[in-house]
């Protein structure tokens, strides 16, 4: 079974599967590798996200490497060995890639191109926790930004999330299961 992990920066994704021995994890080569075999299966998924990376010149081959080869590359693994708990996967992009609000339209296309998992593990949590908790790691992107920046990014974050969230549940019905950090222990 493939679940996948969804949520905001700062839900518990990752720590709730930190030590998890059904975590794909990838290797340098198998970043590529497995990357490669994204691309050449779901191209027009690549070619989309590059043409919405490129947007954001600031940061086009983080998001590139991060979008295509980690998780796209964690994708095709977990295919691969027919299972697995893909921490952050390819749904996570509609977070991740975009940087301002998406109109409802790309989003939805951007949806319906993505594969399907088993399941896809949505991790939601009150913001006022979420925002506390990713305020003391800040990932490399967003420690460039100011303080009113970190506002933007947010307030554009959560409205990416909120238009996505009834997109996913309809694509995937059941499969789409909306959890807390705590919850999602038992499920995993």
């Amino acid at each position: 079974m493939m679940y996948e992990l969804y949520g905001l920066p700062g839900a518990g994704k990752s720590a709730l599967v930190k030590d998890n021995p059904n975590l794909i994890r990838l290797s340098y080569k198998e970043k590529w590798k497995y990357g490669l075999m994204f691309i050449v299966r779901y191209p027009l998924v690549a070619v989309i996200t590059v043409l919405i990376a490129i947007t954001s010149l600031r940061y086009v081959f983080h998001k590139i490497r991060v979008c295509i080869f980690d998780r796209g590359g964690r994708y095709m693994k977990a295919k691969k060995r027919r299972g697995g708990i893909i921490d952050e996967g390819l749904y996570q992009n509609i977070l991740s890639l975009f940087e301002h609000q998406v109109p409802h339209k790309i989003l939805k296309l951007y949806v319906s191109l993505l594969p399907v998992p088993d399941t896809l593990l949505v991790i939601d949590e009150p913001i006022s926790i979420i925002k506390a908790r990713d305020a003391t790691r800040l990932i490399k992107p967003r420690r460039a930004l100011s303080v009113e920046g970190r506002g933007i990014w947010w307030k554009n974050m959560i409205a990416n999330y909120a238009t996505a969230m009834p997109m996913l549940k309809s694509k995937m019905g059941t499969r789409v299961i909306v959890t807390t950090s705590n919850e999602a222990k038992i499920l995993i």
